[in-house]
């Protein structure tokens, strides 16, 4: 009996002691909280717009504009947010306008929304009443109890020609000069207005001069002609509908009439083929 006694403690001691080649305690594992599903009840939530801008001008002159407001040191924020119901028909839709630093390359607007999905977001920023960046429009959902943030990278607007002739001919069509907005926007207009006679100041598309006339709408024929001519025409970039005084309240201008003091032009030829006599 004795001789088992020993072998017998010498194991307990091993199994309760945790000793070299004994059982180590067990552990219970640690489960991780799933994580919870978003909440989207309208309830009142936090949006925080953040704008990252590219857009501000070397120089900090400030054209004379419709507005008095802003000064040299501010420039101009449009927000515009909507909602869609589920056939796609807007079903809310908002516009907020901010006062913001001229020189500052980012900027936070907080806004409260309805805790919903698919809220569309886009933005622009103006000085005077020149245009000077615009945003991709950006879709969203934001859920309730959190704080969502979206950024909307501000760049400066540009344009390039689809279809730009080298030499047009009696009787054409204007529209044959053509340009669009790079990158597109489906919210931004790139317009080519043109004219026989040239014009001197920035008109607005609402009031273009006598003679002068957009290229993307119905446009007249060029005349008949028996001597060459000078086709002048002039690039205008717009949003479409973004403000509450009107549609083209900001713009670009190329060339910019108030600091440079030429139009473009294409030669227009009485015929294919013609030449000098």
């Amino acid at each position: 009996m004795r001789r088992f006694l020993l072998p017998l403690l010498v194991l307990m001691c091993l199994l309760l002691s945790g000793c070299s080649g004994g059982i180590a305690p067990i552990v219970p594992p640690i489960i991780e909280p799933e994580p919870e599903e978003p909440v989207y009840n309208g309830e009142p939530t936090s949006l925080i717009v953040r704008l990252q801008r590219d857009d501000i001008p070397l120089t900090k002159t400030m054209p004379l504009g419709l507005r008095s407001e802003p000064t040299e040191q501010t420039d101009t924020a449009y927000i515009r947010i909507e909602l869609r119901g589920p056939t796609g028909a807007i079903i809310y839709r908002n516009l907020y306008k901010a006062i913001i630093p001229a020189d500052q390359h980012e900027i936070t607007l907080p806004f409260e929304l309805p805790a919903y999905e698919g809220w569309k977001i886009r933005g622009h920023t103006y000085r005077g009443d020149r245009l000077l960046g615009v945003a991709q429009p950006v879709t969203i959902d934001v859920p309730a109890k959190t704080v969502t943030t979206v950024t909307l990278p501000l760049d400066t607007p540009h344009y390039e020609f689809f279809s730009l002739p080298e030499v047009m001919y009696s009787g054409g069509a204007m529209g044959q000069i053509a340009a669009w907005e790079v990158p597109q926007n489906p919210y931004v207009d790139v317009v080519v207005i043109c004219g026989l006679t040239p014009w001197t100041t920035n008109p607005r598309l609402s009031n273009l001069p006598s003679g002068v006339y957009r290229t993307d709408i119905p446009a007249p024929h060029l005349p008949a002609v028996t001597e060459p001519q000078k086709l002048y025409y002039q690039v205008i970039i717009v949003t479409k509908a973004e403000y509450e005084d009107g549609e083209e309240y900001a713009r670009v201008y190329s060339p910019d009439l108030s600091t440079e003091a030429e139009l473009p032009y294409i030669d227009v030829l009485p015929y294919p083929g013609w030449t000098q006599e």
